[in-house]
């Protein structure tokens, strides 16, 4: 991706790199992400994955974009909030208590952190950031592969890996059978859709 964007998308005030937003080099001396230099972030369906650690780190990450914007800059970001594929959520759980996994265990497996509007306010505004808008809905999104199967091997691999390798399947496949009647719509041959719910967020860094 990165050798892509630079081959085609170069410019000379552009600068492509991979970093790791747990631990951003952030500091006086670095070459790459020096304190006040950026007038905006962005981030777009990420930060439900990222911020899936303890509650000080969330803290800690979102203070360090904090810290990258100049005065008045502008964070915006996309990602699942509360209740975001609960029914893909429920479906994995029951699917994998079924075959003797405890749910204190499943839960703790879960890859993604969905928070409440409420969280997601007081979250930001701890970490500094003035709050201009919030916004939460349910957006119904159809799979292009036509059924869940694929959306689940992809996106909740975290919960499949807790049993053997010839169990999957079956996991697999419980879920899609328990929410085949649940997703589908216009009958058998119709589309399938998950309830997304995302969260919508534009915050500043104060004056």
């Amino acid at each position: 991706m990165l050798s892509s964007a630079k081959a085609h998308h170069s410019t000379p005030n552009i600068t492509y790199t991979h970093l790791d937003a747990n631990h951003l080099p952030l500091s006086t001396t670095s070459t790459i992400l020096q304190p006040q230099t950026f007038t905006k972030i962005f981030s777009n369906a990420a930060l439900h994955w990222i911020l899936r650690v303890p509650p000080a780190q969330r803290t800690a990450i979102l203070k360090s974009l904090h810290n990258l914007l100049v005065p008045s800059g502008t964070f915006a970001a996309e990602f699942g909030a509360h209740g975001n594929c609960a029914e893909v959520h429920a479906a994995l759980i029951a699917a994998l208590v079924h075959r003797g996994v405890a749910v204190e265990v499943v839960r703790e497996a879960c890859p993604w952190w969905f928070p409440s509007e409420e969280e997601v306010k007081e979250l930001w505004t701890e970490a500094g950031f003035v709050v201009e808008s919030l916004q939460v809905e349910l957006r119904q999104t159809e799979l292009p592969q036509g059924d869940v199967g694929g959306w689940v091997k992809l996106f909740g691999s975290a919960f499949l890996e807790l049993v053997q390798e010839g169990e999957r399947e079956g996991v697999v496949k419980e879920v899609m059978s328990v929410l085949e009647s649940i997703g589908r719509v216009g009958g058998s041959n119709g589309v399938f859709r998950i309830n997304y719910v995302r969260c919508r967020i534009l915050a500043r860094r104060g004056v």
